[in-house]
């Protein structure tokens, strides 16, 4: 029996590689929504290819313009507004792909945890701002949530097969990003474009300089905290140059499993699929360039990557302190990308801002709704503007 799917954020890098493992296995699948923000153009593209029942897109604007490509394909139906999502669905579908970046993705997780069995989550900011109200959608619906990016993709699938009490540490990897061998006084005046330029990993504009700043690990501890019932005290943040080994268990005994794969986020989502054909010449070939001949791991400099410090700041508990956090780094980083800012100062004013009084009373409150959240996200930013 085909298995029916909806995919937020349909023409981003996670949406892209749904769709081409479904196009691949047409015989597995239905496409029931697709949903985007404002690339029409590849949207109806996908909606025609995919079949797909249902589809929406947030530009109000853009949205008339898909209208007039998809008018000939009566079979297609064009969601009009975001309140009318809830209407469509007869009953839930069996998966939920959540790849909408920024907060906005906390508004359809949201509205749709209970129209699917199973949500497969690659939206941080959802994770890290309303844990605690997305969990309890989860646990109304009684619909299960399954990580796709790949360091938690590879903590959960390790956790499956070890005692959560025989576990030493984990260990989630990061590769450095573009600077990491460069000397840390010069990393003042290092360009946008350099700063783009990930070494292993084909990524956005915010995620490549978050990579650069290892802002984007904090976000996946803080992440850790919240999905995996394990103390938050195990989780640690390793340099691993070749983005091969994803994360690392280590026992009590000694003993230590790791979960490596290429740099491909369609294998993640494949097994999340339930797709599990890779050609295995992939991965077993000694001759393979995704196969590194050495594998590095070391300690992170806190004098390069400053930010790490600021784990220190966070509980286990969700609170607006999170949300905070998000706003005053999507700002600096805003900021460096129009030239405003240099490298450096995105860590240095956002540990700076934190710790102003004003921000630490966040940590006491934890979020009531997603209004509750864009609130504070709104003061943080302006705080941040203005200093």
């Amino acid at each position: 029996m085909k298995k029916t799917i909806s995919i937020l954020g349909s023409t981003g890098s996670i949406g892209r590689s749904t769709l081409e493992i479904i196009m691949k296995n047409k015989n597995k699948f239905n496409v029931f929504l697709l949903v985007a923000n404002s690339d029409y153009l590849l949207l109806s593209q996908q909606a025609i290819r995919s079949k797909a029942k249902f589809v929406y897109l947030s530009n109000k604007k853009n949205s008339r313009l898909l209208k007039k490509r998809l008018s000939k394909y009566k079979n297609i139906k064009i969601v009009d507004s975001f309140n009318d999502l809830d209407n469509i669905f007869k009953k839930k579908n069996d998966l939920l792909m959540s790849g909408i970046s920024g907060l906005d993705g906390l508004d359809f997780n949201l509205k749709l945890i209970s129209k699917t069995k199973k949500i497969l989550i690659a939206n941080k900011e959802s994770i890290i701002c309303g844990w605690n109200l997305i969990k309890k959608e989860l646990h109304k619906n009684k619909t299960k949530l399954e990580p796709v990016d790949s360091e938690h993709f590879a903590v959960s699938q390790l956790i499956k097969i070890i005692n959560p009490n025989l576990i030493d540490r984990i260990f989630i990897t990061a590769s450095g990003g573009p600077f990491l061998k460069k000397k840390i006084n010069q990393l003042k005046n290092v360009s946008v474009n350099s700063a783009l330029k990930h070494p292993n990993w084909s990524m956005g504009k915010k995620i490549s300089v978050d990579s650069a700043t290892l802002v984007n690990k904090v976000f996946e501890i803080l992440e850790c905290y919240r999905l995996f019932d394990i103390p938050k005290s195990k989780f640690k943040i390793i340099i691993h140059p070749q983005s091969f080994v994803h994360s690392i268990v280590f026992l009590k005994s000694g003993i230590s499993f790791a979960l490596m794969h290429k740099p491909d986020m369609k294998i993640p989502i494949s097994i999340l699929l339930g797709i599990n054909n890779f050609p295995k010449k992939k991965f077993f070939s000694v001759n393979d360039k995704f196969l590194p001949n050495t594998l590095e791991f070391k300690e992170v400099d806190k004098k390069r990557f400053p930010i790490v410090s600021i784990l220190s700041h966070f509980r286990k508990k969700t609170s607006l302190f999170e949300s905070s956090f998000v706003s005053a780094n999507d700002t600096l980083v805003d900021q460096f990308l129009k030239k405003k800012i240099s490298f450096n100062e995105i860590s240095k004013n956002l540990l700076k801002l934190l710790k102003k009084k004003e921000f630490n009373y966040f940590k006491k409150v934890a979020p009531r709704d997603t209004n509750h959240i864009k609130e504070v996200q709104k003061l943080t930013m302006l705080k941040t503007i203005n200093g």
